[in-house]
């Protein structure tokens, strides 16, 4: 079976906030890691330890996005309430099949709150590197307008390719 859709790389991103408001100024965006929260089983008839993945459970996810300068946006997301974010990225992909070289939309909804703000530096002839870090409540990660990562901590939604994974713990807890 011949593979298709090796990704090249990232062509252009933009991020808006609200839906809405364009991110001016952005160089980067470090997207998160996920990371299951883990439970040690060792005990009696077991030869050692071993760490198993909470079904659902990650721990703290962060975003971060760097400007070359501050501007009126970054001071805004310091704000103590939650922001939606909207991040857009245009990726080259080479389709083996056919010879193309397409791009391939990748979008991630999600809703933050701030938790660091780095005011950057002051260096001739150089960008301020000011950062903005938040704590992520919710992701939604879209490749082609289809679902593929869905966490939301506050729901207990942990989505893989369309497979719910917090739905047997929700329905086991009598929550839907």
């Amino acid at each position: 079976m011949a593979v298709q859709g090796q990704g090249i790389g990232v062509i252009n991103f933009e991020v808006y906030r609200s839906g809405t408001n364009r991110l001016m100024g952005l160089a980067t965006v470090e997207l998160p890691t996920i990371e299951y929260e883990t439970v040690d089983a060792k005990g009696n008839g077991l030869a050692g330890t071993r760490s198993f993945p909470i079904r659902a459970n990650t721990g703290s996810m962060e975003l971060k996005l760097t400007w070359r300068t501050m501007t009126d946006e970054a001071a805004v997301l310091i704000r103590h309430e939650a922001i939606d974010l909207s991040l857009y990225g245009a990726i080259s992909s080479y389709d083996a099949a056919t010879g193309a070289i397409e791009t391939i939309q990748h979008r991630i909804e999600t809703r933050v709150v701030p938790k660091t703000v780095n005011l950057g530096k002051f260096e001739p002839s150089a960008t301020a590197d000011n950062e903005n870090t938040f704590e992520i409540l919710t992701l939604n990660y879209y490749i082609k307008g289809v679902e593929w990562i869905a966490i939301d901590w506050a729901n207990y939604v942990f989505r893989v390719n369309g497979r719910d994974y917090g739905q047997p713990v929700r329905t086991a807890t009598g929550l839907r």
